[in-house]
């Protein structure tokens, strides 16, 4: 249970990390496009849905006696996580947008 445990870990760090990286890209390709407004895009949520109960019960089946074989641990920092990084998503997609629209509308694109 285990190798499961880590795999599920390792698999919400790797979307919460696309969670903080999607709106600088997002702004990049707005920037770099000749469309007056972005391409919208879907977060997936349901990524973390699925995947964050998932992992929380394979942390109370583990064996060990790490942080991540506490399911309490688990679901309190994986709810830090996952909630941070919405909250940073939102916040730097307000950001990057405001900072692309000032750009393109000062060199005329």
């Amino acid at each position: 249970m285990n190798a499961v445990l880590y795999i599920l870990i390792v698999l919400l760090v790797i979307k919460i990390g696309f969670n903080f990286l999607l709106p600088y890209i997002m702004g990049v390709q707005w920037l770099l496009s000749k469309k007056e407004k972005s391409e919208s895009t879907s977060l997936g949520p349901f990524v973390e849905i699925v995947l964050f109960p998932l992992a929380v019960g394979a942390s109370s089946l583990a064996e060990g006696s790490t942080w991540l074989h506490n399911w309490k641990n688990v679901a309190l920092w994986g709810t830090i996580a996952i909630l941070g990084s919405f909250v940073h998503f939102f916040c730097a997609a307000l950001m990057t947008g405001w900072v692309v629209a000032i750009i393109k509308r000062r060199c005329g694109h």
